[in-house]
């Protein structure tokens, strides 16, 4: 890259994790893939506590999407960032988490 990252055209994905619409469909790190490897800079993740309130999930809140785990989706990431193109990949998180479970992600990534 030569010039400032706002200089860029910058494909992106919204609800990068959902498998089809955002009310009812699955969760997954297949659509991070795919979306990577179709050269998307921008993932979008929204974070809720699983309902044992001990760890992380991805999921569209308060509908009736199933939710894949968080580290499925940051492990698909950095596993597939890079597949096809070199420039910076940007994590937008949705953040709906207790600081305790903040600071847990925060630990593991």
């Amino acid at each position: 890259m030569t010039a400032p990252l706002s200089h860029y055209f910058i494909y992106t994905a919204h609800n990068s994790y959902l498998t089809g619409n955002q009310l009812s469909s699955e969760c997954s790190e297949v659509p991070i893939e795919k979306a990577l490897k179709r050269a998307v800079r921008v993932i979008e993740l929204d974070i809720w506590p699983n309902s044992s309130k001990d760890d992380v999930h991805v999921l569209h809140g308060r509908t009736l999407t199933s939710p894949v785990a968080l580290i499925k989706c940051l492990k698909s990431i950095k596993e597939h960032a890079f597949s096809t193109s070199p420039y910076p990949v940007v994590i937008t998180l949705e953040d709906h988490l207790s600081p305790y479970l903040q600071a847990k992600v925060a630990e593991a990534s």
